[in-house]
């Protein structure tokens, strides 16, 4: 029997499903997860797979400089040069591959008989039925690296313990009802300029910030005759997880490429094995773009069942730790914000 053919019948299908209305295709609020591995927040991080020797890759690499400080800087221009000297250095982080997990699908072999018949469905709906507890264990596992890794506020504050509290709705005179309150988002972004944050950051979170977006997406104008469309300067990623782990109006703000989720295949290329009782390859996930996890088919020896295993290995990092010199005003900053909506 020969399962050359399942793994891109599998993916191929997992797309077209992916916009269908089906219980098993419900996707949760994993904002974390989405927001840090969206390609805007990947675009500009050089990162460099370090082979172990085996042809598999199990560290990664970052490679970076702190800049200098006006501690560096001599007055005048000396006939010769005395120092203090700046000594360039070339910091190389290496990540270890770490983390990992595997889920396991049973198929009898009525199963197996049914999809030498047809394979164009069954199977699809059963790896698809797995495919939300994977991100929500992985953005579970992401929101408690980020919460441990939060960073500071320019000026020495860290953000997670002293959150800037942000007050993003306006209540007006009757009925109870608020509007969005572009000041709150404004000394959002004044913060973050004053971490010079580079460009468009990325909100992760729930309660009143979720309620802010909305509104700023639909309302005109507030009390003041402010024009709401032109808020939002931001990227937003709704997040239910972070909401049990932080309380419902605390939220983070990431600075693009500050936290990476850094997932590695072991089932690429001459890994990839076909044989009459096994095939290792990968499937996309179709609501993560450019996620994929490394898929086994097997018959266990000596068993009448086969088995589907999903499994990946990744770790986390944050980026811009130790990204500045002691004495920098931006020392602490690491690009992962806390704040606090209420």
């Amino acid at each position: 029997m020969s399962f050359a053919a399942i793994c891109p019948a599998i993916n191929e299908q997992l797309l077209n499903l992916a916009n269908q209305n089906s219980p098993l295709l419900k996707t949760s609020q994993v904002g974390t997860l989405k927001g840090v591995y969206d390609q805007y927040n990947r675009a500009n991080v050089r990162i460099v797979p370090i082979d172990q020797g085996n042809g598999q890759v199990k560290t990664i690499q970052v490679m970076y400089q702190q800049r200098g400080t006006t501690a560096d800087i001599v007055a005048g221009v000396p006939e010769c040069i005395t120092g203090p000297f700046t000594e360039p250095d070339n910091f190389a982080h290496n990540y270890t591959i770490t983390n990992g997990f595997n889920k396991q699908l049973k198929f009898v072999e009525r199963d197996i008989r049914e999809l030498c018949e047809g394979r164009d469905s069954w199977i699809v709906k059963q790896v698809a039925a797995q495919l939300d507890s994977l991100r929500q264990y992985i953005n579970t596992e992401l929101i408690t690296y980020m919460i441990s890794q939060v960073g500071d506020y320019a000026g020495g504050v860290n953000s997670g313990t002293s959150p800037l509290s942000l007050n993003l709705l306006e209540p007006i005179a009757t009925g109870g009802i608020t509007v969005g309150n572009y000041i709150g988002e404004s000394a959002m972004l004044n913060a973050l300029a004053d971490a010079s944050v580079v460009g468009i950051p990325i909100a992760i979170g729930n309660g009143d910030l979720r309620s802010y977006v909305n509104m700023q997406k639909i309302g005109c104008c507030n009390n003041g005759g402010i024009e709401m469309s032109q808020a939002g300067q931001f990227a937003y990623f709704m997040d239910d997880q972070l909401t049990t782990a932080l309380g419902n109006n605390n939220f983070y703000v990431l600075e693009a490429g500050a936290l990476q989720f850094l997932p590695v295949n072991f089932n690429k290329g001459e890994y990839e094995l076909m044989s009459p009782t096994e095939t290792r390859s990968t499937i996309l996930d179709p609501m993560i773009p450019g996620l994929e996890y490394d898929f086994n088919f097997f018959k266990p020896p000596g068993c009448s069942y086969w088995v589907g295993q999903l499994s990946l290995n990744y770790t986390f990092a944050a980026l811009y730790n130790g990204g500045f010199q002691t004495g920098d005003i931006l020392d602490g900053v690491n690009g992962i914000f806390q704040f606090n909506a209420a």
